[in-house]
């Protein structure tokens, strides 16, 4: 699981309480839900943003000066998107029935 299945958690989690899910920061995305629903979200903003930093370096190989993505990411880095992205799902299972 990573950004972009986050990405696709939370659209769900959106338009499960008829809201527009639009763009791809799972940022934005946390925020237009907490909006909607008028929750606070600190428990999991900073996930949201250690997503979102993933969204292009982990999908375009010519987004770093040179080398590849392989050449900047690490176990620990890829261990705590994992981490995130399955706090951002186990948040939207608590949410679907808010």
């Amino acid at each position: 699981m990573d950004q972009q299945a986050t990405e696709k958690i939370m659209k769900g989690l959106l338009l499960a309480h008829n809201e527009i899910a639009w763009g791809h920061s799972v940022l934005t995305l946390l925020k237009r839900f907490a909006e909607a629903v008028d929750i606070e979200i600190q428990e999991i903003e900073g996930c949201a943003k250690e997503l979102d930093r993933h969204y292009i370096p982990s999908r375009y190989p010519d987004a770093y000066p040179s080398g590849g993505p392989s050449d900047y990411y690490t176990e620990k880095i890829a261990k705590e998107a994992l981490s995130c992205a399955q706090k951002v799902k186990d948040f939207a299972e608590r949410m679907i029935q808010y």
